[in-house]
């Protein structure tokens, strides 16, 4: 290409195609799959990694992202019983005589009645994950996830068998978190 040609090519102005907006019905409501990008996993994202954003808990997934999707349109016939969150932050559960010391409760709402817990350390030299079951839980047993107590002993053998701290991530404000 000779250097006239390059500069009458990169002098041409640039033809715009510009496609006319079709409206399209919205559906009531249609769960994410766990692969497509959601306001959830972007939100939980930012409060793992973001250190401007504030480390608050949220309420279930199916909740949040119905509100996070319905605040600037009135939809109704919302369904309001589907239990398909996912796991995250709750809070942090330390203790004196474990050798990792503190470590991250994650959680999630399974049913109407019932969470599933998970523990990983603070410090990340530990690659470890602990489910936490009815089974290794002494005293009261996790149930719900927004009732977690404020003290819990284990029995295992991965965990210290004295009682550990258990300090939860307070809960955001959703009209802050979606302007």
């Amino acid at each position: 290409m000779s250097q006239d040609e390059f500069e009458r090519i990169s002098n041409q102005k640039e033809t715009v195609f510009v496609r006319e907006q079709v409206q399209v019905p919205v559906p009531v409501h249609v769960a994410p799959s766990i692969t497509e990008p959601s306001l959830t996993r972007e939100r939980d994202l930012r409060v793992l990694h973001d250190p401007l954003y504030p480390a608050y808990n949220r309420t279930d997934r199916d909740n949040y992202e119905l509100v996070a999707e319905n605040t600037f349109r009135r939809n109704i016939n919302i369904p309001t019983q589907r239990f398909n969150d996912s796991y995250r932050l709750i809070g942090y559960a330390s203790n004196s005589d474990d050798e990792v010391g503190s470590w991250k409760v994650f959680g999630r709402q399974k049913d109407r009645n019932r969470g599933d817990y998970y523990m990983v350390p603070v410090n990340r030299n530990y690659d470890l994950k602990v489910q936490i079951t009815d089974k290794i839980v002494v005293g009261e047993k996790l149930r719900d996830i927004d009732t977690v107590p404020d003290s819990i002993t284990f029995d295992s053998p991965l965990l210290a068998q004295t009682p550990y701290t258990f300090v939860e991530l307070p809960k955001g404000d959703l009209r802050d978190e979606l302007l």
